[in-house]
């Protein structure tokens, strides 16, 4: 990726935000850039497409895992709220975050 220190500059949390933002403006083109795979199918456009952001935490670490959990609140495109932890790390040659779960 041509502006990867951008990326890898970024902490959990802005990384996570970030990765919402994208998903609340159906920019997928972005949201790639945050996300484990290098396409979005329509099954998680049509869930996260339109999401709202309603709040995110304190990133913390846990256990084993190498990365962050970032928790979140976030209203989907149907009204449904969710409350979970997502998962983001950045072992990666890149060294910039990506989800690794939680969604």
């Amino acid at each position: 990726m041509s502006d990867n220190e951008k990326y890898a500059k970024m902490t959990p949390r802005e990384a996570a935000q970030n990765f919402f933002t994208a998903c609340s403006q159906n920019n997928w083109d972005e949201m790639v850039k945050y996300w484990m795979a290098s396409t979005v199918d329509d099954r998680m456009k049509g869930y996260l497409g339109g999401l709202e952001i309603v709040e995110l935490g304190a990133p913390f670490q846990s256990g084993d895992y190498p990365g962050w959990f970032v928790p979140y609140e976030i209203r989907l495109k149907s009204g449904d709220t969710k409350k979970h932890n997502i998962a983001i790390r950045n072992d990666n040659p890149a060294h910039r975050f990506i989800v690794d779960g939680g969604i």
